[in-house]
């Protein structure tokens, strides 16, 4: 049944991606529709709840197939509209040495890396305790308030279960379709990235690259090997990347069919975790600057409107119907000034991002560099969207810093666990501004040159 409930989730997703546009390219369709496909059963898992429908096989595939339906209604005959490869595709993405080189490593890498998630027991404790478990008591009860939050209440794992359920929710909905683990769903979270990533990369810099730095985001240490893990990591990472991605393609292009990927991706991103709502915030903030300059006010008020509601959402779900305490009541309402408490914040990001490539590899060193590379090229395309990564990491980094330490666990704890978990949102943000900034693409369209003409 597993088989049935991924082509469900998959033809919801590309039901959603053809009722915004039938233009999306191969590459983007199949990834984004695997990852929007995903959400939506995520998203209608709370109605369902709520209404006092019991989730199972019967009411998730009634819901896809209601969702398709409604999607389809008007372009019935789009559905399968770009599901093909034809020669001009072919030739579009290249066939040339290094492109098939790379692919073929990448194709052995995501092989390898998915025998470990099929094969290895999940292991790690926040899986044990938290997302995993959550995702066996859904499917067990058939709804999200389930007897687990009675059986753990006053346990330290409680906070675990209260995550935003994106993860958990995605995980029961494989446990449901007769999945033995849940890591196949984060690795066909991995695997719709790279498509996605690669089809994003190759709008800016030519096949080489595109491959190139497809092949170097996946190798991240971190990245890779979350890839085998039930953790919120990496589906964190890959909605907050694919979102503000998106919307910078809207802002730089104007094809409207990414801002909706953005506001749909940014969604899902919140749906993910609540320190992600920094990525929505940050998104309003540039709409706002544009819509002052280009008058778009529209998709100013619009983007944020609905990126919110699932942060909302779940927010008042878990005070008012699981009756539990919101993770921002851990939160300073008002600024303050503490010299030593930045001065250990800051020590903790410089070993996290420079000393060691254990968890990012090079990323950050790499992204430096090119910086400083660039100083002297300030105006081009992709300094904006530099500059809405800075802005979200800043953001992202207040939140850690306005956290009471005193009701909440001790700042050393928090920035080994909980902040260098979520510096992974910005590897992906990170590899796309260096391989698409002007320097690195000039260099590869030499390096082809040379190599191919």
């Amino acid at each position: 049944m597993i088989v049935v409930g991924i082509i469900l989730l998959f033809f919801v997703g590309l039901s959603v991606l053809n009722a915004i546009s039938d233009k999306f390219q191969l590459l983007e369709k199949i990834g984004l529709s695997i990852i929007i496909g995903m959400a939506f059963f995520s998203f209608v898992m709370l109605p369902l709840d709520l209404l006092g429908i019991k989730i199972t096989q019967g009411s998730l595939a009634v819901s896809g197939i209601l969702a398709i339906i409604a999607c389809n209604s008007k372009h019935y005959k789009l559905i399968f509209s770009g599901l093909k490869f034809d020669i001009a595709e072919i030739k579009k993405y290249g066939l040339h040495f290094t492109w098939l080189l790379c692919f073929g490593i990448i194709v052995y890498l995501f092989s390898a890396i998915a025998q470990k998630a099929f094969y290895w027991p999940t292991l790690e404790y926040d899986a044990v305790t938290g997302y995993d478990l959550m995702a066996k008591a859904i499917a067990n009860d058939g709804k999200l308030n389930n007897s687990l939050f009675e059986y753990i209440r006053s346990s330290r794992e409680y906070n675990r279960i209260l995550y935003p359920p994106f993860v958990a929710s995605t995980f029961a909905y494989g446990y449901i379709f007769g999945l033995k683990t849940a890591k196949l769903i984060t690795l066909l979270h991995f695997g719709a990235f790279i498509l996605v990533f690669y089809a994003f990369l190759s709008k800016y810099i030519n096949r080489t690259g595109a491959i190139i730095f497809t092949l170097a985001m996946m190798v991240t240490p971190e990245f890779f090997s979350h890839a085998a893990m039930a953790l919120t990591n990496l589906p964190n990472a890959v909605n907050a990347g694919v979102g503000l991605i998106s919307l910078y393609l809207w802002l730089t292009n104007r094809d409207k069919r990414y801002f909706y990927v953005s506001m749909i991706m940014i969604a899902i991103n919140n749906w993910t975790r609540s320190d992600s709502v920094v990525f929505s915030i940050v998104c309003a903030g540039f709409l706002l600057l544009d819509a002052l300059k280009n008058k778009t006010w529209k998709e100013c008020i619009i983007h944020p409107l609905v990126t919110f509601i699932p942060f909302i959402a779940w927010s008042n779900y878990i005070t008012k119907v699981i009756h539990a305490e919101s993770s921002s009541a851990y939160i300073q309402k008002f600024l303050f000034w503490d010299g030593d408490k930045i001065s250990k914040m800051a020590a903790q990001i410089k070993i996290y991002m420079f000393n060691g490539t254990d968890l990012f590899g090079i990323t950050f060193l790499f992204l430096f560099i090119l910086l400083f590379i660039n100083l002297k090229k300030w105006n081009q395309k992709a300094n904006l969207f530099l500059l809405m990564g800075i802005g979200a990491w800043m953001l992202y980094t207040l939140i850690y810093y306005q956290m009471d330490n005193v009701k909440f666990d001790t700042l050393d704890f928090v920035m080994k666990v909980s902040y260098k978990r979520g510096l992974f949102c910005f590897v992906p943000l990170a590899w796309y501004y260096i391989a698409t900034n002007q320097a690195m693409v000039w260099v590869f369209d030499k390096i082809e040159n040379f190599l191919y003409e």
